[in-house]
């Protein structure tokens, strides 16, 4: 096909649809909704239409305002504080790590004695 079998506006408007139902329609409004349901429903009891609309837009405007000043928000976070951040996120992990998973909760009868032999065994002869 050479492309000159549909007139070049009908073109435009299936190559435009197609890019709008990919990225505005479809996916910016969900990850918004995901954001919200993440990370406010679980907090803000009740939460209704104005209270989503109000997130909605809230984040669409920091992520305006950061992508047209990346560069700027990158180098002063880098600067000042991120590798303090990441320390700290890297030690509260260690001591969650060791706090909560220290401890071996109590064995399946089957794996208590037999281990992954039983499994072995029983995959073998089928």
């Amino acid at each position: 096909m050479d492309g000159k079998k549909f007139h070049h506006y009908s073109q435009l408007h299936t190559l435009v649809l197609l890019y709008l139902s990919i990225g505005p329609l479809f996916a910016i409004p969900r990850t918004a909704a995901t954001a919200f349901d993440i990370g406010v429903a679980p907090v803000v009891a009740g939460s209704g239409f104005t209270m989503v609309i109000n997130f909605y837009s809230n984040l669409f405007c920091m992520r305006f305002i950061s992508s047209k000043t990346q560069l700027k928000f990158l180098n002063s976070v880098g600067k000042i504080c991120l590798t303090p951040i990441f320390a700290l996120l890297i030690v509260i992990l260690v001591i969650l790590g060791v706090s909560k998973f220290n401890s071996t909760g109590v064995a399946a009868k089957t794996y208590a004695t037999g281990g992954f032999s039983i499994r072995y065994w029983i995959y073998r002869r089928i």
